[in-house]
């Protein structure tokens, strides 16, 4: 139930779960994520390759540094394009560096788990012959209900990470994630 139409397959593996359909152009109307009309202004988009934001080149330019950022919805962006977080690394590297070429993918993907992103980082981004993988997600791997035990509401939270200490389930569980 996601605001942008996604891209189901068939696949002999259970991961990844979907992929998204290449080449969307979204308007915010309405209150709503629809099509975009020819000359709108456009909130969100997929390129060719079916990742947000801006197209690429497929075959990686000799005098280009590429850098894909893969994660679930922290790095997919939950916004328009230009508020996720590898748009602003893009900007921020272009500031910084700005007679070196730069490129920054978003390969973010919501709802995606691990097994997931492993299998987007070997069937999608490894082809794009990426110069540096930013991997940002883990929260989709953690069932925080399964752990959760209340803290007392006199709790000192400028405590140091002793406090994880009492709660040796977060504790084996956020160290093995």
């Amino acid at each position: 139930d996601w605001p942008i139409p996604l891209e189901l397959f068939e696949s002999d593996k259970p991961a990844p779960r979907y992929l998204f359909r290449p080449n969307l152009k979204m308007a915010f109307r309405d209150g709503k994520l629809v099509p975009a009309e020819p000359g709108e202004e456009i909130f969100r988009s997929s390129n060719s390759w079916g990742f947000r934001g801006p197209e690429f080149s497929i075959e990686k330019p000799p005098s280009v540094i590429r850098v894909v950022c893969l994660g679930a919805s922290t790095t997919e962006g939950s916004q328009g394009d230009l508020e996720t977080y590898p748009h602003f690394l893009q900007q921020e590297l272009t500031q910084r560096f700005p007679n070196i070429v730069i490129e920054v993918i978003n390969a973010g993907h919501h709802a995606h788990n691990i097994d997931d992103l492993l299998e987007i980082l070997r069937q999608r981004v490894f082809p794009l012959r990426p110069d540096i993988v930013i991997f940002y997600e883990a929260a989709n791997n953690l069932n925080v209900l399964e752990y959760a035990n209340p803290l007392p509401l006199e709790w000192d939270w400028n405590q140091p990470i002793q406090w994880l200490y009492g709660y040796p389930a977060w504790y084996r569980a956020l160290y093995r994630n």
